[in-house]
């Protein structure tokens, strides 16, 4: 199936459509994205007349969760989401292994990401072969960076911006920078997940692809263990809204949250977005997750 665009859409009257359909983005993909930032940064303008947003997800195997961390930004707020990535992983560290091949890949991807104008990632990638070539320089075999602790120094405390019911769309697709965004998104009040059960990690990642000897083929290897990440190893999000139609299309899918608004008067709704963030803040775990 053709992965549809990144992009911005308004399907129906009030409810606004956003397309998040890979996380590995080639030039289109990026030029694409800038578009849409440019929309999002309007936010405030065109919220007080959407009912509903919906963020596909769909067909996205995931890259990088700078991309999401982008989106969010523009609707909930860049303090708010600082914070909630701060709270979320509060206890997590991450162990990136400190060999050579680590170093120099960290050191070439933050030379492509440079050229991309992504300067966020380029200066944490260049950060991170820094870190992995003293811990080798030192003779250790883990460079172990305190996750928890890194996030929390950019953290304040910010509510994030009241936004309509968030729907995010997903499917059997999502792994990786995907259910990193899964992750982010699912911390604000409001989100309800509608499709199929997303794929699922485990705690190894980063992965880079690495020739074989005879040169007839390659193996992707792990750069780094996630500890204490609150998703476990092999857990998948299980949508509120399951969808069971034979064919996926956007008119059954909004079928599928229209029914879902119209049962949901506001009063209900505000009672239990309220109970869920309180929830989400407390466990950091999504229930059925």
């Amino acid at each position: 199936m053709v992965r549809p665009p990144i992009g911005l859409s308004r399907p129906r009257p009030g409810l606004v459509w956003i397309t998040l359909s890979t996380f590995s983005p080639d030039d289109a993909d990026r030029a694409a994205y800038q578009r849409l930032f440019r929309e999002l940064d309007s936010t405030e303008r065109w919220i007080p007349s959407t009912r509903a947003i919906v963020i596909d997800l769909e067909k996205n195997h995931g890259g990088s969760s700078s991309w999401s961390e982008d989106v969010a930004d523009r609707l909930w707020g860049k303090a708010a989401v600082d914070d909630a990535l701060a709270h979320y992983f509060r206890h997590t560290q991450i162990w990136w292994l400190a060999d050579s091949a680590n170093i120099a890949y960290f050191q070439e991807s933050a030379v492509h990401a440079r050229a991309e104008d992504r300067v966020e990632d380029a200066d944490d990638m260049s950060r991170v072969a820094v870190q992995l070539a003293a811990a080798k320089e030192r003779g250790e075999r883990f460079y172990v960076e305190d996750f928890g602790a890194l996030l929390a120094a950019k953290a304040g405390r910010a509510k994030p911006r009241a936004l309509p019911p968030v729907y995010i769309v997903t499917d059997g697709d999502c792994v990786s920078a995907c259910l990193d965004a899964v992750d982010l998104f699912t911390r604000f009040p409001g989100v309800k997940l509608v499709g199929a059960p997303t794929s699922a990690d485990s705690n190894y990642l980063e992965v880079r692809l690495e020739p074989l000897p005879s040169g007839r083929g390659a193996v992707w290897l792990p750069t780094k263990i996630w500890v204490n990440r609150p998703r476990r190893a092999g857990q998948v999000y299980e949508p509120e809204i399951p969808v069971n139609d034979l064919e996926w299309t956007q008119e059954k899918l909004l079928d599928h949250m229209e029914r879902d608004l119209s049962v949901s008067s506001p009063s209900m709704r505000n009672s239990r977005h309220s109970h869920s963030a309180s929830q989400k803040r407390s466990d950091d775990q999504r229930p059925g997750s």
